[in-house]
């Protein structure tokens, strides 16, 4: 961040100097606000979808094997054709399945936030679906 002290220079000068700085801030403001659009809420109906698309075949993966498979690519082809992409946050399935009886899917929105926490779009079972959390 660049700091420039005006109160020494003539009133002509100070607005010469702080025009560029004013317009780079709004660039750069606006720059997040549509970059924050592109990948956010807005994205979470289509990566919802593409869930529960991977969550019926999982279901139906565990009727005929009587367990979760160890990672999605075990779906395909039987149960899905490829794997759909969810279309919100880093765009990656992170997939889980410690125990035969459960399985954890999600995709989270970032490697670390301005606060230092993520955000996630997690599927919690089909008494509360999909959930957005941090």
């Amino acid at each position: 961040m660049q700091i420039v002290r005006l109160r020494c220079l003539p009133s002509k000068d100070r607005l010469r100097r702080a025009a560029p700085l004013g317009l780079t801030h709004a660039v750069a403001l606006l720059v997040a606000v549509l970059i924050a659009g592109c990948s956010g809420a807005s994205r979470l109906p289509e990566t919802e979808q593409a869930g529960n698309q991977i969550v019926k075949a999982l279901g139906q993966y565990s009727a005929d094997h009587g367990r979760y498979p160890l990672s999605l690519s075990d779906l395909s082809p039987k149960y899905l054709s490829d794997i759909p992409s969810p279309t919100w946050g880093l765009q990656e399935w992170r997939y889980s399945s410690d125990r035969p009886d459960r399985f954890g899917l999600q995709v989270d929105e970032s490697t670390r936030t301005g606060d230092g926490n993520a955000k996630w779009f997690r599927y919690l079972g089909p008494k509360y679906g999909w959930q957005l959390g941090d």
